[in-house]
């Protein structure tokens, strides 16, 4: 994935909503073994779609469970836990969009903003240091992220002003950072079926690296490289 990173975010408290180009394009997926391939707990700092060109995938949000076909699209809004099931043969797409309801546009993707009511509901609107955090991170994975380091690429002044803010929000600092650390590399892996070294993702380690992604994900590292089709289109 060619993400532009940056190793001083520029990231603010309070978000532009139209983020910069995270995914540039398109990111491929495909499995082709026969049974089931299921990734958990996937959260992304940018709204996606999920695109179905081949097959059929479970796409598991907010406590709901929807097939998706082929033809059928499935909006993801930034910051929200979503798990994929891969059920035999399946391509899918994860594209990102910067603006939330998405209208069905004639002959295009079914699915897109079935209800305006929940696909409007942008969390970042709810938690702005969240959202900023989480794009900071995911951009600069490598960076020295603390709470002593992280007030100045937040526009923030004192560090317990993020502690307090994120507590508001009902987030953890330390969990944010690794969740998209680990959002970063997922990505990678599934766009090109290759990372960066493990200190790029803020890993000491190939050991330490692979036994977080198995505990996030439920998938070791091999398998979400095998995911990636063509990559960026």
């Amino acid at each position: 994935m060619t993400a532009n990173v940056i190793s001083d975010c520029d990231a603010r408290a309070q978000p532009d909503l139209r983020d910069p180009d995270v995914i540039a394009g398109q990111v491929r997926l495909h499995s082709d073994a026969a049974g089931v391939v299921s990734i958990r707990d996937l959260r992304f700092p940018v709204s996606l779609s999920i695109e179905v060109t081949a097959g059929h995938c479970i796409v598991s949000q907010r406590g709901f469970a929807r097939t998706l076909r082929s033809r059928v699209a499935r909006v993801v809004p930034a910051l929200e836990p979503v798990s994929l099931v891969l059920i035999d043969s399946v391509t899918l797409a994860l594209i990102q969009i910067d603006a939330l309801p998405i209208p069905k546009a004639p002959g295009g993707f079914a699915g897109l903003g079935d209800r305006a009511d929940w696909v409007a509901d942008d969390a970042r609107e709810r938690k702005p240091l969240t959202a900023a955090l989480s794009l900071a991170v995911f951009m600069a994975p490598h960076a020295d992220w603390r709470l002593a380091t992280a007030c100045r690429p937040l526009g923030l002044d004192e560090t317990g002003t993020v502690s307090r803010r994120l507590l508001c929000e009902g987030e953890s600092f330390r969990e944010i950072v690794m969740t998209y650390r680990l959002t970063r590399l997922a990505l990678d892996l599934m766009a090109t079926g290759s990372m960066q070294v493990p200190a790029f993702y803020g890993f000491r380690d190939r050991c330490h690296l692979e036994n977080a992604v198995y505990d996030r994900f439920g998938l070791p590292v091999s398998a979400l490289a095998r995911l990636a089709s063509t990559g960026i289109a």
